[in-house]
Order: structure tokens, then C-alpha cells, then sequence
């Protein structure tokens, strides 16, 4: 009987661990797509870094305007 009385508070903690993370998940996005901005390359980069800057542009794009 006293694995049970245990095993409550557990099971509540791990039920407010789940509500918690499903209402923080939109205040991430936002405060995210703050700070996440599209950015340009310069006429030194190379075509790596050209391919990378697209890439993160795409990313914002999707996350942040979709």
C-alpha cells in the first residue's frame, strides 16, 4: 500500500509537467519569430554560405509568415 501512496504524488507531477509544456508552446513561437529574422549574404560569402542564408530564410518563412 505505500508504493501507491507514492506512486500519486509522481503521477501528479507528471501531469503537470504535460499541461505545462502545451501552454508554454505558443508563447515560444512568438517570442521566437521576434528575434529570428531573415538575413542576406554579402558579395564575399561563399556559395555555401549562400545556400545556408536561403535555408534560414526558407525556415522563417515557414515558422514565422505560414
Amino acid at each position: 500500500m505505500q508504493t501507491c501512496a507514492r506512486l500519486k504524488p509522481l503521477a501528479s507531477l507528471s501531469a503537470l509537467f504535460l499541461l505545462t509544456g502545451c501552454g508554454t508552446l505558443t508563447a515560444g513561437i512568438d517570442s521566437g519569430c521576434k528575434s529570428f529574422k531573415p538575413i542576406s549574404w554579402s558579395k564575399k560569402d561563399t556559395p555555401q554560405t549562400k545556400k545556408e542564408v536561403v535555408a534560414h530564410n526558407k525556415a522563417y518563412d515557414a515558422v514565422c509568415k505560414g
